[in-house]
C-alpha cells in the first residue's frame, strides 16, 4: 500500500477513535504533553493526513510561551542519563538510536554531556533537535552553534524542532493505524 494511502486510512481510524483511544495513541507525539493530543482530538474530523499535520502544528503553535518552555524542559537530554539508564520513552529511544547516539565514543558522549549541561545552564531547558533528521556529528555541531543564540531564538528553534519530531511521530502513528483499522 502506498505510504500516503496508508496514512489516509490511518486518518479514518483516528476520526473514529474514542477520546481515550486517541489520547493513548497521540499522547506522546509531543514528549509528555497530553494537551497537544487533547487539542488535536478537538479538531477532528480530519480529511487526510495533511490536515492532521496542519492541526498538530496549530495545536503546538497555540501554546503559551510558558507551555512551550515546559515542553522544552520535559525533553530528555540527547544521549543523557535517561538513555544510559534505559528510561527514555519508546519514541525517544528509537529516535536517539536512529541518529547513532548509542554508538558515540566515550569522548563524544562526554562532549555532548558537557554541551548539554552548558546549554541547559544558559537557557534553562533541554537542547532539542530532530534526531531522526540528523546524525550524531550534526547534532554535536548543531548544539555547539546554537549555544550562541539568544533564549528567545532558542525557544523558537526548539519548538520548531519539536514540531519536526511530532510530525514524524504522527506519520508513524497514521501508517500504523492503517493496519489496525483493517483488523
Amino acid at each position: 500500500i502506498e505510504p500516503q494511502l496508508a496514512m489516509d486510512a490511518g486518518v479514518e481510524y483516528c476520526n473514529s477513535a474514542k477520546q481515550e483511544q486517541f489520547a493513548a495513541t497521540f499522547g506522546n507525539v509531543v514528549e509528555h504533553t497530553q494537551k497537544v493530543a487533547d487539542e488535536l482530538f478537538k479538531q477532528r474530523p480530519f480529511s487526510n493526513s495533511n490536515s492532521v499535520i496542519s492541526a498538530l502544528y496549530s495545536a503546538i503553535d497555540s501554546l503559551s510561551v510558558l507551555e512551550k518552555v515546559g515542553i522544552l524542559e520535559g525533553h530528555p537530554d540527547l544521549a543523557g542519563r535517561l538513555a544510559d539508564a534505559n528510561l527514555l520513552t519508546p519514541e525517544s529511544a528509537r529516535e536517539q538510536k536512529d541518529a547513532g547516539l548509542n554508538l558515540l565514543s566515550s569522548e563524544q558522549k562526554a562532549l555532548l554531556k558537557s554541551h548539554n549541561d552548558e546549554y541547559r545552564q544558559k537557557f534553562g531547558f533541554t537542547f532539542i533537535i530532530c534526531a531522526r533528521e540528523n546524525k550524531a556529528n550534526a547534532i554535536l555541531e548543531g548544539l555547539d552553534k546554537r549555544l550562541a543564540n539568544s533564549r528567545d531564538l532558542e525557544i523558537h528553534t526548539g519548538i520548531e524542532e519539536v514540531k519536526k519530531i511530532a510530525k514524524l511521530r504522527t506519520v508513524d502513528i497514521l501508517a500504523k493505524m492503517c493496519t489496525h483499522s483493517k483488523l
